[in-house]
This record gives C-alpha cells, structure tokens and sequence, in this order.
C-alpha cells in the first residue's frame, strides 16, 4: 500500500511545544552529572562472550549498519555490504543466522545490488510482524551532482522484504515510504501502532506511526529540521517507551556538541517538546536504547566524545536519567578466525561503532562493526548487567594510578601536575616557559635548498672534547625549508669537534663513502673500555628497511688527529637508535630494529663489541601502535623504562617496563604524554631526574621541548627549547652542569643548545585553559 504523509501546515510541531522539564541524563557515581569527569580509558569492562559474524574482503570491505532479531529459534543479523567504505554504488544487504548468537552461518545475499546505476541499499532493520520475519532497507542515488557520495538521494525510498521460510528466500513486499530512511525497526507505541523515526532525503526527522493494517501502511509527522535554530543538527535518532506511556526521543547531534540531544512526546509520536541538550557525552555516532524485560533501560553508544572507543554500555531506572557506565567486553585485536582471509588493516586507532542489540533468553546480544569492516557480536547476560547496576564504585570514575614496572605497568600517566589539562594535547605549546639557552651551528646544508639532508645527531664528550655526529647525504629536493627526501643512496657520516660545545671544527667524513647503491647512517658514539666507537647501520637503497641492513663500528684511532677506521660489524640486520647504556648489572644493552622494523633489544657488548644476544619485543605494528625509534633507561629501582614513538599517528608516546633487564617486557601501553611522532632522547642526569627532549605537539615538529620528572615515570614540568621552524631528531647529554642539545632543522643541519642546569629549576608551568 503507497504510504501517506500527514501534511501540517506552519512551523514544525517541536518548535510549537515547550521544552522538557526533565532531570539530567547523566548522573554516574563519583563524577555526577559531569561527563567531563569520566575517564574512558580506565573504564571497568563487562563480562561477556565474543564472535566474528562477517569479515570484509578485497572486494567488498564495508561492513556497517547492523541489526539483530530473534525468529524461528535462531538469531539473524543483517548489514550493509559494499565495495568500498562507505554507501557507494552496488551497495546492497546480506545476513546471516546463528543458534546461539556466536557461531554464525556463511552469509548470503539479501537482495543484490541494485539494478539502477548509482544507486545503494542500505540496510535499515528486523521487523519480526505477526510472526513473519521482515528486512527493512533504503534504496537512493549515491552520488550527488559532483559525483560525490551523499545523504541522501531524491529518489530516496524505504522499502521492506518478507522471510519465506518454505523456500529460504525473500520476498521484496514493496514502499513502506517515500523520501524516507529509518534509523531502527518499528516498535510498538502504548496506543498498539507501531513508530519509528525517519529522515527524508534533506535530512528532517519526522515520526512515522502505523503498520497495524499492513507493514506497508504509514503516515508521518515532521519533528525537527536537520539546521534547527541554535545549530542543533539531528542525526541517526531513536526512542523508547518511558513508565508513564510517554515517548523519549533521543539524537546524534553533527554540530559538534559532543552531547546528545532529547524531546519527548505525550501522544503516541503525534507532537514533541523543542530538542533540548542534554549533559549525556557522545562521540557523534549512532546509538541504540531499549527496555529490558527487568524493567530497567539500557543504552549502548561511543560515549567517549574523543572518538568510537569504547562502546560502552549505560543503565537508567527510569529510562531518563543514566545512573552507571561500562565498556563492552570487545578484544583490541581480532582473534584468529577462519573467516577472515584478508586481515584488517591496521590504522592510528580501533573504532567500534554502530551498535543495535535484543535480548533474548537472559542475555543482551549486541552488533557493531569495527572500522567499518567487520560485523562482531558481545553476549552479556543480564545478571553482569545487574553487577554494573547495583555497583557503587566504577572504574571509569577514578583517575588512573601512577605507573609501576611491577604494579602498575599499564598505567597511561606519563605527564601530571596541576597545569596539565585532562587532554594533553590541548597543551598551548607554542607558549611555553621559555628555557634559556646558547646555540651553536655545527654544520648547516640549508643553504643547498633540500639537495643535502644533514640529521640523525649525536653528541660525546671524550678526550676533553665535545664529538657530534650525524648522517650527510644527498636530498631530494622539494624546495626551501622543506623536508627533503631522505636516507639516499651514498650517505656517509659526517662529524666535528668542540673544546666548548659551541665553537665547532670544520666537518670530516667518519665512515668515509659507501659502497655503491648503499648508505651510511649515523647511530651514536659509545664509550667502551676508555675507547671511543661510533656506531652506523649500512643500508641498501632507499631507507633502512629490507635487506642489506647491518650495524657497525668504526673506533676513534686519535682524538688529536681525530682519525677512524673501521672496527667490524656489531650485528647484522640491525638499526640501533642510541648507543648502548650499561645496565645495573653490568651487562651493555640497545635497543634494535631489523629489516621488517620490528623492535629488539640487544644485551652484551662486555666480552667484545661484536658480542650480543637479542630478545624479540614487538612487531612493527603490534599492540596498537607502529613501534619506530625507541629509547630507555633504568629507573631507580633497578628496572628499566621504554619508550615507543607510534607511527599510527596516536599523537602519544607509548611505555612498556622490564624487571629482567631487558629480557621480558610489559606490553607497550599508550600513555598521555603527547608527541608529534617524532625520535624523542632522554637522559637520567647526575642529580637523579629525567630530562625528555622531544616533539610534543601532534602533527607537528615545532616545538623542541624539554621535560623533566623525578622518578623516571612521570614528568611535571614541560619547556620550550627552540621553535618556529620544523625541529627534530635531538640528543641530549650532560657535562659540568650544562645540558648540550644536538637537533636538526628540516633535516638539514646539526645544531647544538647549551642549556644551563640550574636554569631548569626556573621553569614554572601556569595552568592550562
């Protein structure tokens, strides 16, 4: 039956009504009604069981817009299948069943892709009517006018599928409405119709309300303008039944509120108080809410307003205000699964989202995708969810322990003190405490416009003078002060010298010129044994990934000629960060990366130079990061510290511990000391305090900052060495009660800054807006 739309005339009804006079939305033990309070990342999880329903593959990797139903003793689940992320042309629906919600069947087609060029389904629903199984789908152009996916198209239409059991197929019913998509299935309204909220192809919302007579058979009232007047976006909306037979609707709101938005109907969908926001935080994303069989109301959505991570999980008594909080019991990584037969790629973050869930036999099975490539399902059973509800304390409330190599190693606290805002990254650093200091050039390529590239430097003092080195090699130009291509073929290692750390020699060639099609880059200076060796890894090609890698010394023959000649490998397939710092029990260690950038740790160096054992660590991209450029140090205890720059573009350093020196180590945990993704150096100093010398500002190397802690775990105050330009790759030392900086600017010059200890305790941190 062609469905029909109740025209009113005027304003829209919701502007028409008073607002809501309800209590807050959110009221959580310990942080109250302020979500600022929470903290994501210490929340406690809920118990539960996990499965993969649907993988994405080569051809078709959307996976998103997921629903569930229970009908003829098993579960269904139903989604949006595309080519490409995400409501592209040929975009249709496939489902799957399941006896018990985890193990699921192969999935098959619901309907292909539509037969119209540029048009998309999008999966919409699970209608269980009058005992027969309906799939609820939109059909509309994907692309606007510029060949660009847009919501939604004019021909927009929701249309609706029966289940035939005798033949296990679907059969295609027909118009539930034009200019129309859902957000979620029909249910049932206290007067007996069924309702659900709908969007037209300008993206107004509307309650429609009917279905008794035929699934097919609608009306709808407008609700609300996608622009309404204080900027008030809808988006994605649901609704449920409150005690007292009123309606609750509930929004996403695109304006960037990061909060929810509410209205609420006395008569059954037909008028609606004026959207008010509420204090509930969101990540901008879709929800589901409904009523359990215990009476109690329950909420799955992205909380965190940061981003899809966690999916958590939220109670109310009365379906108005959200008393407690948890996250869904999902693995960070997928587990091994047959169905997978090409692996996701990995990217700067997991992002679950999308959820929509039923209960069923005591339990909560509840769909979401991951990154929009997989649909997976969490079984909680009620009774978890009555441990959460009658909980007085949460983990999401307290603020995270300090960290402890033995207690605590997942600690993320890495930066604290009473300036510190609760989101480093919003840290003003371009203004600082200003650290005095005095700055010297050692070598400068600036000048060749990017057809030299000078980084990778190091310092030492020996023999009563201060040696830097650093890798000098061709660029690849791409034009003034401007990141050169770099680590070319035919890259040697340059170096000076300085009584003063601020007067520098011209520059000689330490390594001398490689072979050809190889390079040279430079990897500390190491004392050993009263001798001065330099360390380089020889690399192949472009890059010190792939095969041809090793690392070698070359040992200082006479600091007053200040000659070298080549002492012999250290260990093949080896790219070293800093030179090697002896452990408390007397062993030499370094960090190590091989050809495929997996981190290691070599441990040795006492019989010979040449003489290591090295311990696996982490893979490249493993643990949720992309492990690049560590360095560490021994904490007062006795145990050791590392630190990782992540190359998935976190914006955060991560930490992980050891208590055997160097031959077990916690799993890498990310911690809130902020980073531009860029090579960091610390250095334990002879009063017993940490300096940190790194990019701390994401996406940006500027500034080079100085941190300073005095455990070794946690730093308190934060300064500003140099900046205004792109800085990076320091290393910083200490000799008679000055630090000296090495760094680079757009990596083609070896600088040095001579900074005074005692000009460290000055620095003073205002607190941060």
């Amino acid at each position: 039956m062609k469905s029909r739309l109740l025209t009113l005339l005027g304003c829209f009804v919701a502007l028409s009504c008073p607002a809501t006079d309800l209590p807050p939305m959110l009221d959580l033990p310990g942080t109250g009604q302020d979500a600022t309070k929470i903290n994501f990342a210490n929340m406690q999880v809920l118990k539960g069981q996990h499965a993969l329903v649907t993988h994405g593959d080569p051809q078709w990797k959307f996976r998103l817009h997921n629903y569930l139903a229970y009908h003829e003793g098993k579960y269904w689940c139903i989604w949006s299948h595309g080519p490409v992320i995400e409501d592209n042309p040929t975009q249709h629906v496939r489902y799957a069943t399941s006896p018990d919600g985890l193990t699921w069947s192969e999935d098959k087609e619901l309907m292909p892709p539509s037969p119209k060029k540029g048009f998309r389904y999008i999966a919409r629903g699970l209608w269980v009517r009058d005992g027969k199984l309906l799939a609820i789908a939109s059909h509309d152009e994907a692309f606007n006018e510029k060949g660009r996916v847009h919501f939604f198209g004019k021909s927009l239409q929701l249309l609706a599928w029966e289940w035939q059991p005798e033949s296990q197929t679907w059969k295609k019913l027909g118009v539930m409405m034009d200019d129309a998509i859902n957000n979620f299935p029909p249910q049932k309204m206290p007067n007996g119709e069924y309702g659900m909220l709908r969007r037209d192809h300008e993206r107004k919302v509307s309650m429609m309300f009917g279905g008794v007579t035929s699934p097919l058979d609608w009306k709808a009232v407008p609700l609300v303008a996608y622009q309404a007047d204080d900027g008030f976006r809808p988006e994605e909306p649901d609704w449920w039944t409150l005690p007292d037979g009123r309606l609750l609707g509930l929004f996403r709101d695109n304006s960037g509120s990061f909060r929810f938005y509410r209205a609420v109907s006395s008569d059954n969908g037909r008028t609606w108080t004026a959207p008010e926001k509420t204090n509930f935080p969101d990540a901008t994303s879709k929800f589901f809410g409904l009523r359990t069989s215990r009476g109690y109301y329950v909420l799955v959505s992205n909380a965190n307003p940061k981003g899809r991570d966690p999916l958590c999980l939220s109670t109310s008594e009365d379906g108005v205000t959200f008393t407690r909080m948890a996250a869904l019991p999902i693995p960070q990584h997928l587990p091994a699964d047959p169905g997978i037969t090409a692996p996701l790629r990995i990217g700067p973050a997991e992002t679950y989202q999308y959820p929509h869930f039923i209960e069923q036999d005591g339990h909560l099975l509840i769909a979401y995708s991951r990154r929009k490539q997989t649909i997976e399902v969490v079984k909680i059973s009620l009774d978890e969810i009555e441990r959460l509800r009658q909980s007085t304390a949460s983990a999401a409330i307290e603020p995270p322990a300090p960290p402890h190599p033995v207690t605590n190693p997942s600690s993320p606290v890495m930066l604290a003190a009473d300036w510190v805002p609760k989101d480093t990254h919003q840290i003003d650093f371009d203004h600082l405490p200003k650290i005095p200091s005095q700055h010297a050039i050692v070598h400068d390529a600036r000048p060749l416009n990017g057809h030299r590239v000078n980084q990778h430097n190091y310092l030492v003092r020996h023999a009563g003078r201060f040696w830097a080195m650093w890798s000098d090699g061709p660029g690849i130009s791409k034009g003034p002060n401007k990141v050169p291509g770099h680590d070319q073929p035919g890259q040697h290692v340059g170096f000076a010298t300085s009584e003063d750390g601020l007067t520098w020699s011209p520059p000689g060639n330490l390594t001398g010129m490689p072979d050809e099609g190889y390079g040279w880059i430079a990897r500390g200076f190491w004392e050993r044994e009263g001798k001065l060796l330099a360390l380089a890894s020889r690399y192949k090609d472009t890059g010190y990934s792939g095969p041809g890698l090793s690392l070698h010394a070359f040992e200082l023959e006479s600091a007053e000629s200040a000659s070298w000649s080549h002492l012999g490998l250290v260990f093949d397939d080896a790219l070293n960060n800093f030179a090697p710092i002896l452990m408390p029990g007397g062993e030499w260690m370094m960090n190590r990366r091989d050809g495929n950038k997996a981190v290691h740790f070599l441990r040795g160096g006492v019989k010979a130079f040449n003489d290591w054992q090295s311990t696996p660590m982490v893979k490249y991209k493993e643990a949720g990061m992309a492990a690049e450029e560590p360095d560490w140090w021994v904490l007062p205890d006795g145990n050791l510290c590392a630190l990782f720059r992540d190359n998935l573009n976190s914006g955060y350093l991560f930490r992980a511990f050891s208590t055997d020196e160097g031959r077990t180590w916690s799993k890498p945990v990310r911690t809130n000391f902020p980073d531009a993704k860029s090579k960091f150096s610390a250095l334990r100093l002879q009063d017993g305090r940490y300096v940190l010398v790194s990019n701390p500002k994401p996406k940006k190397r500027d500034p080079l900052t100085l941190a300073i802690s005095d455990d070794g775990l946690v730093f308190h105050t934060l300064g500003l060495l140099v900046g205004g330009r792109h800085i990076d790759y320091p290393h910083v030392i200490e000799h008679d009660g000055s630090l000296y900086i090495a760094f680079n600017t757009v990596k083609q010059s070896c600088e040095v800054l001579k900074v005074e200890l005692a000009d460290l305790d000055k620095i003073t941190n205002t607190p941060q807006k």
